[in-house]
């Protein structure tokens, strides 16, 4: 289970705020938003490509139309939401991506998508050690235009983008890089154990580590009234990226996205 429990996101679900009976979440984990969605009566899909994850969604919540892949939806299903939170980042072909979500949207729908940000203040300091770089399968990262650049090419425009983060995230994220700098220097020296890989139909755990415990209470301490990620937020500097698209009634051809605003991130080179 997500750091969420067992209780829907809805405070996530109104936040993201767009309008529709027809919901469909990309990604949508161990499903919380997806659930908040269908409390607040919306006829809801998803695609998820985890197997425990897809069966922890059936036995929590109750929902059974969430799907492996985009093409198993039936054909014709077009939704007025589309929500992709933490999936960006996975996608090797942005475009492509980009362009099969448009082909789902209604034509007065909207898409949601949050992501990590190129444009952090965490990676222009620490470089590689970024945590967000840590994921093997982390392989693109937008700024601003970044992604107005990739919904121009994919049939779509940019009504709304700007930058958030949870409060405290960006010393967070500056102390978990010095953290793993110490940790791989460590590892060069003492190379640890080499162990057995999660199976992808493992059973979705309740258990955290106690580190994710501790970041999770120290984000909920920082809601009271820590400033720096408002601030850092509106310098456009903040840990993720969030844009709301619709469609485009006069795309762009199609050519490469230019600029080069999406980034493949650098392998780091331990110590």
């Amino acid at each position: 289970m997500s750091a969420s429990g067992d209780q829907a996101r809805a405070d996530v679900w109104q936040t993201i705020g767009l309008a529709g009976s027809t919901v469909l979440e990309i990604g949508p984990g161990a499903g919380h938003v997806l659930a908040a969605a269908k409390n607040a009566g919306r006829q809801i899909w998803g695609v998820e490509t985890n197997p425990a994850h897809r069966a922890y969604i059936t036995q929590a919540w109750g929902i059974t139309t969430v799907v492996p892949a985009l093409s198993n939806l039936p054909p014709d299903l077009k939704f007025d939401t589309i929500i992709a939170v933490n999936v960006l980042e996975h996608v090797h072909d942005i475009r492509g991506f980009l362009h099969d979500l448009c082909a789902r949207l209604t034509p007065t729908g909207s898409i949601f998508i949050s992501t990590s940000n190129a444009a952090c203040i965490v990676p222009q300091v620490v470089g590689t050690w970024w945590s967000m770089f840590k994921e093997v399968d982390h392989v693109a990262f937008p700024t601003a235009a970044g992604m107005s650049a990739a919904a121009a090419v994919s049939g779509l425009t940019i009504n709304r983008v700007w930058t958030s983060e949870l409060p405290l995230e960006t010393p967070i994220g500056f102390v978990v890089a010095i953290r793993d700098y110490l940790r791989s220097a460590y590892s060069a020296k003492h190379p640890p154990r080499v162990e057995a890989p999660v199976p992808q139909d493992a059973k979705v755990s309740d258990h955290q580590p106690l580190s994710r415990r501790i970041v999770h209470r120290i984000y909920r301490v920082g809601k009271r009234g820590e400033p720096s990620s408002r601030l850092i937020g509106r310098l456009g500097r903040a840990a993720s990226i969030k844009v709301v698209l619709t469609q485009n009634v006069d795309p762009m051809p199609a050519g490469p996205i230019q600029g080069g605003y999406y980034m493949q991130p650098p392998r780091r080179q331990h110590a």
